[in-house]
């Protein structure tokens, strides 16, 4: 919000432009090599492509390709609302494991967040953190929530003020799902969590395996009932 008020758009917020602190009580943004600075536009970024002179005409096509919005991708704005959209992509990332579209190229992932196609486990995540996953990545820019909304969000109230240590179930699930994906161990009965995480590591492990080189098909057959322009693209997959 800070950033924000004196007008600097970050252009690129991920889980890895944050640093976490060694106490675990604080976080900062890092990498501002694509930001942009809205009340003096005349600065140039080293990471924008606006200060190469091959790319002038890509102002506003800036970032990671997972965490890009609607509106960079087809260069047309990348500003407060791009980044609060990016910010979205990053809460997935954190709760899941991996950025919210993912696929075998970076075309298709372009053409997955113009279509909004956003997965989300059915299982692992609280009821307050679908809602604020679903409210905050929306293609439509003006739906989008401000950050002063975001922080007031259900999923924030009763917040820890640490961060948790690494689960001991979560590196045990993720040893399982790694080993042999069709096999589903004998759950603890007490553990719905430790169900509930295997579910859910199992769901982002496929969607994982269909970001891999040479599964682009295996995308493109799950696009193409929700995205038109595919039909046309890849006509013999229709069917």
């Amino acid at each position: 919000m800070h950033m924000h008020r004196m007008g600097i758009v970050h252009r690129d917020l991920k889980a890895e432009n944050v640093l976490l602190s060694g106490d675990l009580q604080s976080i900062k943004l890092c990498d501002f090599g694509s930001s942009r600075d809205l009340f003096n536009p005349q600065i140039k970024g080293s990471g924008t492509p606006s200060s190469h002179s091959r790319q002038k005409s890509l102002t506003h096509f800036v970032g990671t390709p997972n965490f890009l919005s609607p509106e960079a991708i087809s260069n047309s704005e990348n500003d407060i609302l791009s980044d609060i959209w990016s910010l979205g992509c990053l809460f997935y990332q954190v709760l899941c494991g991996i950025p919210p579209f993912v696929a075998g190229s970076d075309y298709l992932v372009y053409v997955r967040i113009r279509a909004g196609d956003v997965q989300i486990p059915p299982h692992g995540l609280s009821d307050p953190a679908h809602s604020l996953l679903k409210s905050i990545i929306q293609t439509d820019r003006s739906k989008r929530p401000p950050l002063a909304t975001i922080k007031l969000h259900e999923f924030f109230h009763d917040i820890q003020p640490l961060v948790p240590q690494y689960n001991y179930d979560d590196a045990c699930i993720r040893s399982i799902v790694r080993q042999n994906q069709s096999i589903k161990p004998d759950l603890p009965q007490k553990s719905q969590y430790f169900s509930d995480r295997y579910n859910l590591t199992q769901t982002v492990a496929k969607w994982r395996d269909l970001s891999a080189p040479g599964k682009g098909i295996a995308m493109v057959q799950h696009l193409i009932p929700h995205v038109p322009e595919l039909q046309s693209l890849f006509p013999e997959k229709v069917a």
